[in-house]
């Protein structure tokens, strides 16, 4: 009986017997490295999103402090004599051009400042121009409209001057007009009014409010 359960104990085959604590630390790592294993399964993706968000977002600041230094730093864009060419409705050619200029806003580069603007406006008769020089303006090249101001000087072709500090300059409709105290001198005299309007590229002239008007006696 004793040599049976002695039989019946040994090792099928040959094979080792297995050691039940050897065993149990082996289940034990395997299920470690099984739950570090499923871990890093869901962390890597969270991860992975945390740094693509933390990149996109420093990139998304340097580009807002550059944009906000640049713009802190006055940056423009310059140039230096420019030349604006344009008709108006009726085919009339006018030019703008200065001593130098500028596009102050970004966000709005159709707005061009201008330094020393000189204006011309055309006609296609053969009659001379109107011509118009000031200090400072501003040029809308979507509008086509130019203010003006500083030392304004108007020419309207017909030997009429008018002198002002502020005016605005439609070169589509060829009008010229200022809301600020005139000087208009030609060769019938002086006059003196708070406004002024020239119409169809010097066509018309008017002067208004409070007009005081000096007539030369040949």
């Amino acid at each position: 009986m004793a040599r049976a359960r002695d039989v019946a104990s040994a090792p099928v085959g040959g094979a080792p017997a297995v050691d039940p604590e050897r065993l149990a630390r082996a289940m034990d790592r395997w299920r470690r490295r099984s739950r570090v294993i499923w871990f890093w399964r869901r962390a890597l993706p969270t991860l992975i999103v945390l740094i693509a968000g933390g990149v996109l977002s420093l990139v998304l600041y340097n580009t807002l402090i550059a944009s906000r230094r640049l713009s802190d730093q006055g940056q423009v864009i310059r140039m230096l004599s420019p030349r604006f060419l344009g008709r108006d409705k009726a085919g009339r050619p006018y030019v703008v051009t200065a001593k130098d200029a500028a596009r102050p806003d970004p966000n709005h580069m159709e707005l061009v400042s201008l330094t020393a603007p000189h204006l011309v406006l055309e006609t296609l008769n053969g009659d001379p121009p109107t011509v118009v020089d000031a200090r400072t303006g501003l040029y809308n090249e979507n509008t086509h409209i130019l203010m003006l101001d500083g030392n304004v000087w108007v020419d309207d072709g017909k030997k009429d001057l008018f002198r002002s500090e502020h005016a605005t300059v439609d070169t589509d409709k060829g009008s010229v007009v200022g809301k600020t105290p005139v000087l208009a001198t030609g060769p019938l005299g002086t006059s003196t009014g708070q406004s002024y309007s020239i119409y169809d590229r010097g066509r018309v002239t008017v002067v208004d409010g409070n007009v005081k008007t000096h007539i030369i006696n040949n």
